[in-house]
């Protein structure tokens, strides 16, 4: 049995037809793993409290579970959009200042709500010393970690890049982990 199996008998039929249920984990007969862990939430495109399906189940995924419900937005730098010309820059100042602006809305909004909230601008990987050795992107991405030691993951739909990408490498590191993957909650309105 699934966890997003144990939600389906409590969730509203409209927010179950959004689901895009990319990997669940598998549990012997009704044995669902110790409520430890927590929740994670990935928002990409969906930068708001209100009218959020994916924050919803998130939500009442972490309440059914009893864990906490962790927010981790993640800010794509211009190494990770994808641009035909050398030296494009899609993240200009402008463009970080509106997300910014969204997420300390809706950060204040999804941590009055009881989530623990937290915001990385995600750069490209580095190339760090180790005792003279160069390694060239040795770090794991935050939001990477947290997806593998998470209970359950939930997004909402990216559609474009980098966001797509970011989703796609979340979801085989949930495969990995064998974390169950609630993967692309379409938050347009009908």
């Amino acid at each position: 049995m699934s966890i997003i199996n144990q939600l389906k008998t409590s969730l509203h039929p409209c927010l179950l037809a959004r689901i895009h249920h990319a990997y669940p984990a598998r549990y012997p007969a009704s044995d669902l793993p110790p409520s430890d862990g927590f929740v994670l939430y990935l928002p990409t495109v969906c930068l708001r409290m209100e009218q959020n399906p994916a924050f919803t189940l998130a939500c009442h995924a972490a309440n059914v579970r009893k864990v906490p419900l962790i927010v981790l937005a993640v800010i794509l730098d211009d190494s990770h959009h994808n641009t035909t010309q050398a030296n494009a820059t899609v993240m200009t100042s402008r463009r970080l200042a509106f997300a910014l602006q969204a997420l300390s809305h809706s950060c204040a909004q999804w941590s009055s709500h009881g989530a623990a909230v937290g915001i990385r601008i995600h750069a490209p990987p580095s190339n760090g010393q180790i005792k003279g050795r160069l390694i060239k992107g040795a770090r794991i991405p935050d939001h990477l970690t947290m997806a593998t030691r998470a209970s359950f993951v939930v997004t909402d739909e990216p559609f474009v890049f980098p966001y797509l990408k970011m989703v796609q490498k979340v979801e085989e590191a949930c495969r990995k982990s064998a974390v169950e993957w609630c993967v692309r909650l379409h938050t347009a309105s009908y």
